[in-house]
């Protein structure tokens, strides 16, 4: 069973996935947990302090998902490494209202608070971060070319799955991911085959 605060945390993130962290008031979360408001001031005595915890968790979430990408990644292909990124999207997509937590936050970046800035910025690190090590290893296996900037790739493959996830939230059409992630994939492996 989830303590009070696991709640208004686990509320807060639904809300903030699909509603963003503008739009959400500590009313929505007390009523969606079924508990008065000054209770979740209680637990969380700002909106300010409750968004950066919920950012925390769902990159921590994100980090222990992606976790076999890091942990495992001299034991698997990078071909292999890639899918296993791409699922992570996936599982996203399948949500009906939903996209990446920090997708939303992006939109809002200029009206959130400094703080929450910072750590959009570091899930956004990570993940870029995590793709560079994915086609550094793919370019060391050989089996994506070398003369690929794995910077500017890994920025570019970011940008259009999180991109694709927000059209399939307008659309509920989920194909503009698999589409995206197909389109990678062949891009990826085709400028292997072309050089």
């Amino acid at each position: 069973m989830l303590s009070t605060s696991d709640k208004i945390l686990k509320v807060a993130l639904d809300l903030m996935q699909s509603k963003g962290f503008v739009s959400m008031s500590f009313q929505d979360i007390a009523t969606s947990v079924g508990i008065k408001k000054p209770s979740v001031i209680h637990h969380f005595a700002s909106k300010l302090e409750l968004g950066l915890e919920v950012i925390r968790l769902y990159r921590e979430h994100c980090v222990d998902k992606l976790k076999l990408i890091t942990d495992d990644s001299c034991f698997i292909s990078a071909a292999d490494l890639l899918v296993q990124y791409f699922n992570f999207y996936i599982d996203i997509a399948k949500t009906k209202d939903k996209i990446c937590l920090c997708c939303v936050l992006a939109g809002e970046f200029i009206a959130l608070p400094k703080p929450m800035q910072k750590e959009v910025k570091l899930f956004f690190d990570l993940h870029q971060n995590i793709l560079e090590m994915i086609l550094e290893k793919g370019s060391r296996e050989n089996i994506i070319s070398r003369k690929i900037n794995i910077k500017e790739k890994s920025s570019n493959i970011l940008s259009s799955l999180q991109g694709a996830l927000m059209l399939k939230r307008v659309t509920n059409d989920i194909s503009y991911l698999n589409n995206m992630i197909n389109f990678i994939h062949e891009d990826l492996f085709d400028i292997k085959s072309s050089r």
